[in-house]
């Protein structure tokens, strides 16, 4: 069964939800489950949506399963029960036989049938031999039916009883199939939990890069905030409401100003200055001159977290932004805050020779593309 979980071990937040006190996978099944993660961090608008649309089918297909499951299990428990209670009445009528049988072994030991015969000769009604031939017959034809009646008797109970061991076995594995359908469904659902926080961790980071880019590229804002607004719409559609347990920060603390230097008019950490510079040499040498924005302070996050989300600490730094009117990324979200990304400009689709050129030698300078976002580069590609 497909899982998000390691998205969010991805993101440094894992959710208590998405712990299981049930039996571990095997490694095959976590095999299958790695190859069908989706690193929400990473991909595109295309591959978030389809995977909110197929936890939301599989969730839906493992609860109609869960039900049906249950479903089954309570129908043959109470036919276990029915049968059962079969059982026992039967045990108890061949309890009560095999007491009258006992009596009646020891009365024919005590009177054998010999003196049942002698008695028989005695009578006067008894007129000729076959009268007496007759009346022995049906002396030993009655004892046969008693100890035929016993048997069957037994039979009746234990038959009754192998019935029953039947239907309790079958209830049990009833029981065992609509467990296993129960920790599938609630596997699907931390998995939705996983998925929500992952979700909230990358919408939330998208709004911090919305608010870095709209002086740069203001259409590339829109778009990124269409896209946004698409996923979370999807999102809510789906059950799969962004808003989950996310990590406090995502990126890392906001830098000062201090460790700020700026390079050929971007702003960016002194410990990337050289790093920065030689890869802006390297592109106008070939041709291919490049701009952008890289640090953007804090001080507009918190002043819109406050006007968006509250005064107090925790509505500015800890609420998430799912919480707020409109949604509103927390302060440190971005790598933009601590001066380790750049936003280059006329780069907005793969298409352009920024892009190109970038995707071609920007590795060989520290510099690493967050796919879904071609205008992004960043340390840690994020």
């Amino acid at each position: 069964m497909a899982s998000v979980l390691a998205v969010v071990l991805a993101l440094g937040a894992t959710p208590a939800s998405a712990q299981s006190d049930g039996p571990s996978t095997t490694q095959p099944e976590q095999r299958a489950r790695a190859e069908a993660e989706v690193d929400l961090t990473r991909a595109s608008q295309a591959q978030v949506l389809a995977e909110i649309e197929r936890l939301r089918s599989q969730v839906d297909v493992q609860r109609a399963v869960a039900d049906a499951a249950r479903g089954r299990a309570e129908a043959a428990a109470a036919q276990a029960a029915e049968a059962q209670e079969r059982a026992d009445v039967a045990a108890g009528n061949a309890a009560r036989n095999r007491d009258q049988f006992r009596s009646y072994v020891t009365e024919s030991f005590i009177r054998p049938p010999s003196q049942e015969l002698l008695a028989l000769l005695a009578l006067s009604s008894v007129r000729d031999d076959s009268h007496v031939v007759g009346m022995v017959r049906s002396v030993a034809e009655g004892r046969q039916r008693r100890v035929e009646a016993f048997a069957a008797e037994q039979r009746s109970a234990e038959s009754t009883r192998d019935a029953a061991d039947r239907a309790r076995a079958a209830a049990e594995s009833e029981r065992d199939a609509a467990d296993r359908a129960r920790t599938d469904l609630e596997q699907g659902i931390r998995d939705q939990q996983a998925l929500s926080a992952a979700l909230e961790d990358r919408l939330e980071r998208q709004l911090a890069e919305v608010e870095a880019l709209r002086e740069l590229d203001e259409q590339a804002a829109r778009e990124l905030a269409e896209a946004e607004a698409a996923a979370r719409a999807a999102a809510t559609a789906a059950g799969v409401s962004p808003g989950g347990s996310s990590s406090p920060v995502a990126a890392g603390p906001p830098v000062g100003t201090g460790e700020i230097t700026v390079v050929r008019g971007i702003p960016i950490h002194r410990s990337i200055a050289g790093n920065l510079e030689a890869l802006l040499a390297a592109a106008a040498a070939d041709g291919v001159p490049l701009s952008g924005s890289g640090y953007r302070s804090s001080d507009r996050q918190v002043q819109l977290r406050r006007a968006h989300c509250g005064s107090t600490p925790f509505d500015i730094y800890e609420k998430p932004s799912s919480q707020c009117s409109p949604p509103t990324a927390r302060p440190g979200r971005s790598m933009h805050e601590r001066g380790l990304a750049v936003d280059f400009r006329n780069c907005s689709v793969r298409s352009t020779a920024c892009y190109r050129w970038l995707a071609a030698n920007a590795s060989r300078f520290g510099f690493l593309n967050l796919p879904s976002e071609p205008w992004h580069w960043s340390v840690n590609g994020r």
